[in-house]
């Protein structure tokens, strides 16, 4: 497994940044959100856990610095195995054209894919989920 390099945003580092994006509140209002992971393997190595926390800013402005609101939050699932998998690939998120407070994070595990999703609430929150079908 290739690390992918420290990132790091008001102090916080992690293993790879998935996602930064603007993403709009339903009432349109703008926000920054940001999602890190981190691959690693398993305690018995048989496989790899995935371990992916969210954060939402304001956006910046020119001479005004973003600021985080509340902490860090994460995903459903989060740290679960993903049993004996031999590769895991992320790939670049997107924000959804007819809905911009939701966006996805399309992954593959071996050869099944899936995808994580998240959708910015009013409250500054992320509501984040993942669907990965059954297997072939």
């Amino acid at each position: 497994m290739r690390s992918l390099g420290a990132r790091e945003i008001e102090g916080h580092s992690d293993e790879g940044l998935l996602f930064l994006h603007e993403v709009r509140k339903r009432s349109g209002e703008r926000r920054l959100v940001r999602v890190g992971v981190w691959c690693f393997p398993s305690k018995n190595k048989s496989g790899f856990i995935i371990s992916m926390r969210t954060a939402v800013y304001t956006v910046a402005s020119f001479g005004q610095r973003p600021s985080q609101l509340g902490g860090w939050t994460k995903y459903p699932g989060d740290d679960e195995p993903f049993g004996s998998a031999k590769e895991i690939r992320i790939f670049a998120g997107f924000v959804e054209e007819k809905d911009p407070s939701k966006f996805r994070i399309p992954v593959e595990v071996d050869s099944w894919q899936g995808v994580f999703t998240g959708q910015l609430t009013d409250d500054d929150r992320i509501d984040s989920g993942y669907s990965f079908p059954p297997p072939p």
